[in-house]
């Protein structure tokens, strides 16, 4: 095994075990949704996946029918073979998944509504039906009626709906619209960016989890000049706000390296994204500092933690940022450690 293989399998350890445990466990909920036009006497006319109406009509994509099934998912994965970090340990895995369990009902069967599409825009004379059903990780169960007014593209996109779904539920979602964003891009001609693209030699890995060990903040860390040789860090993410990142996404933090913690808890620096994917956000960079005195013992608390500007700032959630050695980038990717790992990755970079 190479040793970058075995990196990017320790790097994302957690995750496969994460996404391993809920398989085996069971997610219930989520279901896709269809943009279906009938006449008079109440038969299909037309039906298409949501996800491909609203890239259509919202986020005005180029979308087309070129493709049998099989071909479309197969160009979708390698689009996140080459956007996505490691999508073949978690995402390709739920798609096989996908696949396996799902089952197209008898004629005459209405599925349930589930509401969880928080759909923004509709077309006229159009209604939204239920499609598909994720009853649980054992059961996924599509309209018999409806399937068999699809195309394949529209069939493909079910099928990536459900998985990126599932995937997106795992993390924390508790609505299908931006699943269904990420699905319009996958089958359009939108070219997503590989999250660790234009990595300089030297950058240092560093993460935020919750107390339950999800992963709130994924980022390589390096420094920068302005134009005025002012020295600065640039953050380049894979988790953002709790939500993996499927296009470059970088931030400018005019913070020199290494970053010192302020004597005051306070946010001290930020800066705005940049994607050509969930581009619009700004990212804080805070510090905690504080001393607790009891009349047994004086105990300090200190660390720095980010905020985005998606994630609500008054429900006291500051995750601490914790970073690794710094390492070098090769040309084929292999990060090799160049400095020995201290104790005080907690306090500064």
């Amino acid at each position: 095994m190479k040793f970058s293989d075995l990196k990017r399998i320790i790097i994302f350890l957690a995750l496969m075990i994460g996404s391993s445990l809920a398989l085996a466990g069971g997610m219930e909920g989520g279901g896709g949704k269809s943009v279906v036009c009938r006449d008079n006497n109440h038969k299909i006319i037309s039906a298409e996946l949501l996800d491909i109406w609203e890239g259509k009509n919202i986020y005005n994509l180029n979308i087309e029918q070129k493709n049998d099934v099989d071909s479309i998912l197969s160009i979708a994965q390698n689009k996140l073979t080459h956007s996505l970090t490691n999508p073949e340990v978690s995402l390709f895995r739920i798609l096989r998944r996908v696949r396996s369990i799902m089952m197209i009902s008898k004629p005459g069967v209405i599925l349930k509504d589930v509401n969880d599409a928080a759909e923004v825009a509709l077309p006229a004379d159009c209604k939204l039906e239920q499609l598909a059903n994720y009853v649980d990780d054992n059961f996924l169960i599509v309209s018999n009626e409806i399937w068999n007014q699809l195309d394949d593209l529209n069939k493909a996109g079910l099928i990536l709906h459900e998985a990126i779904y599932r995937f997106e539920r795992d993390n924390g979602a508790t609505n299908s619209r931006r699943a269904r964003k990420i699905v319009a891009h996958l089958l359009s001609d939108f070219q997503f960016t590989k999250v660790n693209d234009g990595l300089p030699i030297n950058i240092r890995y560093c993460q935020a989890t919750n107390d339950a060990g999800k992963l709130k903040y994924g980022f390589w860390v390096y420094p920068i000049s302005n134009i005025q040789g002012r020295q600065m860090s640039k953050l380049q993410f894979t988790v953002l706000d709790g939500l993996f990142v499927y296009s470059k996404k970088t931030a400018v933090i005019p913070v020199k390296l290494p970053w010192e913690i302020p004597e005051q808890s306070r946010v001290f620096s930020g800066g705005d994204t940049d994607s050509n994917f969930e581009g619009n956000d700004y990212i804080s960079l805070g510090a905690i500092n504080e001393v607790t005195t009891t009349p047994d013992s004086t105990t300090r608390t200190s660390y720095l933690y980010l905020l985005s500007s998606n994630d609500p700032q008054g429900d006291g959630d500051k995750f601490q940022i914790s970073c690794g050695p710094m390492r070098e980038n090769d040309q084929d990717g292999l990060q090799v450690i160049v400095e020995p790992k201290t104790s005080d990755t907690f306090n500064r970079l």
